[in-house]
């Protein structure tokens, strides 16, 4: 989770996608996902985080996650 925070904050869009689809192999939530984002939100700024969003968006989406 601290991986995908530092990678966000990084702005490495297709690195965080990736390790995203690792940390919800490895059984991180959706909830925590969010968590994830709004730290990087608020230590990096929002259009980082919203940066974040959109590939989760994405990605959870693919994986019938959200609701």
């Amino acid at each position: 989770m601290m991986n995908l925070a530092m990678i966000g904050a990084l702005g490495r869009m297709h690195e965080w996608e990736l390790h995203l689809n690792g940390a919800l192999n490895n059984g991180v939530s959706v909830e925590e996902i969010r968590a994830i984002i709004h730290v990087v939100g608020i230590y990096c700024g929002v259009p980082v985080s919203l940066e974040c969003f959109r590939v989760a968006r994405r990605v959870l989406e693919e994986r019938n996650l959200l609701q």
